[in-house]
Protein backbone atom coordinates (compact mmCIF):
# COMPACT_ATOMS: atom_id res chain seq x y z
CA UNK A 1 0.00 0.00 0.00
CA UNK A 2 1.24 3.36 -0.28
CA UNK A 3 2.67 3.01 -4.28
CA UNK A 4 -0.42 5.02 -5.61
CA UNK A 5 -1.88 8.10 -4.05
CA UNK A 6 -5.26 9.63 -5.20
CA UNK A 7 -3.60 12.68 -5.91
CA UNK A 8 -0.99 10.86 -8.21
CA UNK A 9 -3.69 10.74 -10.82
CA UNK A 10 -5.03 14.12 -10.78
CA UNK A 11 -4.47 15.44 -14.25
CA UNK A 12 -6.62 18.79 -13.62
CA UNK A 13 -6.73 21.01 -16.22
CA UNK A 14 -6.86 24.71 -14.83
CA UNK A 15 -10.09 25.42 -13.29
CA UNK A 16 -12.11 22.63 -11.78
CA UNK A 17 -15.77 22.81 -12.56
CA UNK A 18 -16.88 24.59 -9.55
CA UNK A 19 -18.98 26.92 -11.41
CA UNK A 20 -22.08 24.76 -11.15
CA UNK A 21 -25.56 26.48 -10.33
CA UNK A 22 -26.49 27.29 -6.71
CA UNK A 23 -29.83 25.69 -7.45
CA UNK A 24 -28.23 22.19 -8.88
CA UNK A 25 -29.49 19.36 -6.59
CA UNK A 26 -27.60 18.92 -3.60
CA UNK A 27 -26.20 15.25 -3.83
CA UNK A 28 -25.01 15.44 -6.83
CA UNK A 29 -22.45 18.76 -6.85
CA UNK A 30 -20.97 18.09 -10.60
CA UNK A 31 -24.92 17.72 -11.99
CA UNK A 32 -26.32 14.42 -12.59
CA UNK A 33 -25.74 15.03 -16.88
CA UNK A 34 -21.91 16.17 -17.09
CA UNK A 35 -20.15 17.10 -19.85
CA UNK A 36 -19.66 14.39 -22.12
CA UNK A 37 -21.45 12.53 -19.52
CA UNK A 38 -22.93 9.18 -21.52
CA UNK A 39 -24.59 7.08 -19.53
CA UNK A 40 -23.58 4.11 -21.76
CA UNK A 41 -20.03 4.97 -20.56
CA UNK A 42 -20.14 5.09 -16.99
CA UNK A 43 -18.18 2.89 -14.99
CA UNK A 44 -20.52 0.24 -13.11
CA UNK A 45 -19.24 -1.69 -10.44
CA UNK A 46 -21.10 -4.34 -7.92
CA UNK A 47 -20.73 -4.47 -4.26
CA UNK A 48 -21.57 -5.73 -1.52
CA UNK A 49 -24.54 -3.89 0.54
CA UNK A 50 -22.11 -2.84 3.60
CA UNK A 51 -19.54 -1.93 0.93
CA UNK A 52 -21.95 0.63 -0.14
CA UNK A 53 -22.91 1.87 2.95
CA UNK A 54 -19.21 2.61 3.70
CA UNK A 55 -19.18 4.52 0.18
CA UNK A 56 -22.11 6.66 1.31
CA UNK A 57 -20.92 7.57 4.81
CA UNK A 58 -22.74 8.98 7.49
CA UNK A 59 -25.45 11.49 5.66
CA UNK A 60 -23.81 10.84 2.45
CA UNK A 61 -20.64 12.67 3.44
CA UNK A 62 -17.66 10.38 2.18
CA UNK A 63 -19.92 9.86 -1.14
CA UNK A 64 -19.47 14.14 -1.26
CA UNK A 65 -16.00 13.69 -0.23
CA UNK A 66 -15.39 11.51 -3.24
CA UNK A 67 -16.86 13.41 -5.85
CA UNK A 68 -14.95 16.52 -4.91
CA UNK A 69 -11.59 14.57 -4.71
CA UNK A 70 -12.43 13.06 -8.29
CA UNK A 71 -14.40 15.13 -10.24
CA UNK A 72 -16.74 12.60 -11.34
CA UNK A 73 -20.16 11.89 -10.27
CA UNK A 74 -20.74 8.82 -8.35
CA UNK A 75 -23.98 7.17 -7.70
CA UNK A 76 -24.97 4.19 -5.65
CA UNK A 77 -28.38 2.73 -7.19
CA UNK A 78 -31.51 1.72 -4.93
CA UNK A 79 -31.64 -1.84 -3.56
CA UNK A 80 -32.76 -4.55 -5.92
CA UNK A 81 -32.31 -2.12 -9.17
CA UNK A 82 -29.00 -4.95 -10.33
CA UNK A 83 -29.07 -7.03 -13.38
CA UNK A 84 -30.66 -10.48 -13.18
CA UNK A 85 -27.75 -12.92 -12.21
CA UNK A 86 -26.44 -10.59 -9.49
CA UNK A 87 -27.49 -11.53 -5.83
CA UNK A 88 -30.83 -8.75 -5.03
CA UNK A 89 -28.88 -7.88 -1.63
CA UNK A 90 -26.19 -6.41 -3.57
CA UNK A 91 -25.63 -2.13 -5.22
CA UNK A 92 -24.56 -1.56 -8.22
CA UNK A 93 -22.35 1.85 -7.95
CA UNK A 94 -22.16 4.41 -11.42
CA UNK A 95 -19.55 6.52 -11.88
CA UNK A 96 -19.83 9.19 -14.42
CA UNK A 97 -18.58 12.61 -15.59
CA UNK A 98 -15.82 13.46 -18.14
CA UNK A 99 -13.39 10.78 -19.12
CA UNK A 100 -10.40 12.08 -16.92
CA UNK A 101 -13.24 12.38 -14.27
CA UNK A 102 -14.50 8.92 -14.69
CA UNK A 103 -10.96 7.50 -14.15
CA UNK A 104 -10.03 9.53 -11.39
CA UNK A 105 -13.68 8.42 -9.96
CA UNK A 106 -12.47 4.59 -10.12
CA UNK A 107 -8.72 5.21 -8.50
CA UNK A 108 -10.51 7.09 -5.39
CA UNK A 109 -13.79 4.71 -5.03
CA UNK A 110 -11.33 1.50 -5.22
CA UNK A 111 -8.84 2.88 -2.92
CA UNK A 112 -11.09 3.73 -0.73
CA UNK A 113 -13.39 0.62 -0.22
CA UNK A 114 -9.68 -1.20 -0.03
CA UNK A 115 -9.03 1.02 2.81
CA UNK A 116 -12.18 -0.16 4.51
CA UNK A 117 -11.84 -0.82 8.50
CA UNK A 118 -10.12 -4.31 8.55
CA UNK A 119 -13.30 -6.37 8.55
CA UNK A 120 -14.04 -6.67 5.16
CA UNK A 121 -12.62 -4.81 2.62
CA UNK A 122 -13.31 -7.14 -0.67
CA UNK A 123 -9.62 -8.20 -2.06
CA UNK A 124 -11.96 -8.59 -5.38
CA UNK A 125 -13.49 -6.37 -7.44
CA UNK A 126 -17.03 -6.51 -9.81
CA UNK A 127 -17.34 -4.55 -12.68
CA UNK A 128 -20.05 -4.55 -15.17
CA UNK A 129 -19.16 -4.37 -18.90
CA UNK A 130 -20.69 -4.62 -21.86
CA UNK A 131 -20.76 -7.98 -23.38
CA UNK A 132 -18.77 -7.27 -26.69
CA UNK A 133 -15.62 -6.38 -24.24
CA UNK A 134 -16.26 -9.79 -22.71
CA UNK A 135 -14.43 -11.68 -25.28
CA UNK A 136 -11.44 -13.62 -24.74
CA UNK A 137 -9.38 -11.28 -26.71
CA UNK A 138 -10.55 -8.53 -24.59
CA UNK A 139 -10.15 -10.20 -21.34
CA UNK A 140 -6.71 -10.78 -22.71
CA UNK A 141 -5.93 -7.54 -23.36
CA UNK A 142 -7.42 -5.93 -20.13
CA UNK A 143 -5.03 -8.82 -18.53
CA UNK A 144 -1.70 -8.27 -20.62
CA UNK A 145 -2.41 -4.12 -19.57
CA UNK A 146 -3.08 -4.41 -15.78
CA UNK A 147 -2.01 -7.94 -14.56
CA UNK A 148 -5.03 -8.94 -12.97
CA UNK A 149 -6.49 -11.95 -13.23
CA UNK A 150 -10.80 -11.72 -14.77
CA UNK A 151 -13.39 -13.75 -14.71
CA UNK A 152 -15.89 -12.96 -16.67
CA UNK A 153 -19.59 -14.53 -15.92
CA UNK A 154 -22.49 -13.90 -18.74
CA UNK A 155 -25.80 -12.43 -17.51
CA UNK A 156 -28.71 -14.38 -19.59
CA UNK A 157 -30.79 -11.57 -21.38
CA UNK A 158 -28.76 -8.47 -19.96
CA UNK A 159 -26.39 -6.50 -22.55
CA UNK A 160 -23.62 -6.65 -19.87
CA UNK A 161 -21.48 -9.23 -18.24
CA UNK A 162 -20.27 -9.23 -14.70
CA UNK A 163 -16.26 -9.31 -14.88
CA UNK A 164 -14.50 -10.06 -11.17
CA UNK A 165 -11.40 -8.48 -11.20
CA UNK A 166 -8.33 -10.29 -8.99
CA UNK A 167 -5.67 -9.03 -7.59
CA UNK A 168 -3.55 -6.29 -6.17
CA UNK A 169 -5.50 -2.57 -6.03
CA UNK A 170 -3.42 -1.10 -8.47
CA UNK A 171 -3.92 -3.80 -11.07
CA UNK A 172 -7.77 -3.59 -10.01
CA UNK A 173 -7.68 0.14 -10.77
CA UNK A 174 -5.72 -0.44 -14.31
CA UNK A 175 -8.06 -2.92 -15.71
CA UNK A 176 -11.35 -1.34 -14.38
CA UNK A 177 -9.92 1.90 -16.09
CA UNK A 178 -8.67 -0.06 -18.82
CA UNK A 179 -12.27 -1.52 -19.64
CA UNK A 180 -13.70 2.18 -19.08
CA UNK A 181 -11.34 3.06 -22.15
CA UNK A 182 -12.22 0.45 -24.29
CA UNK A 183 -15.97 1.12 -23.08
CA UNK A 184 -15.49 4.50 -24.38
CA UNK A 185 -13.96 3.37 -27.80
CA UNK A 186 -16.80 0.79 -28.59
CA UNK A 187 -19.30 4.03 -27.79
CA UNK A 188 -17.46 6.19 -29.91
CA UNK A 189 -16.86 4.14 -32.80
CA UNK A 190 -20.25 2.99 -32.81
CA UNK A 191 -19.63 -1.09 -32.12
CA UNK A 192 -21.59 -0.34 -29.01
CA UNK A 193 -24.83 2.42 -29.77
CA UNK A 194 -24.66 5.28 -27.10
CA UNK A 195 -28.41 5.26 -26.82
CA UNK A 196 -29.80 1.54 -26.23
CA UNK A 197 -30.79 1.49 -22.53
Amino acid sequence: RGKLQPSDFRWRPGATPSVMPMNSEPMGPRGMAPMGGNPRTHAKFVVATQVAGWIIGKQGRHIRELQENSGAHIQVLKEGEVPPGVSPTDRVVEIGGRFDARCEGIQIVLMAVDSMPALQAPRETLMLVPKVLSADHEIKDVHMMSGAEIEVRDLPGYDEALCTLLGTIEARVKAAQRFLTRIEEVVTDGTLPADTG
